[in-house]
């Protein structure tokens, strides 16, 4: 269950960008 952690601190490593967008598909850029 790595692979979900490291989704998880992607998008919230961006900036709190998708903060409000939990699971969804995320851009990658």
């Amino acid at each position: 269950l790595e692979s979900d952690e490291v989704c998880q601190t992607s998008y919230r490593d961006r900036g709190g960008k998708y903060q409000g967008q939990r699971g969804v598909t995320l851009p990658k850029a």
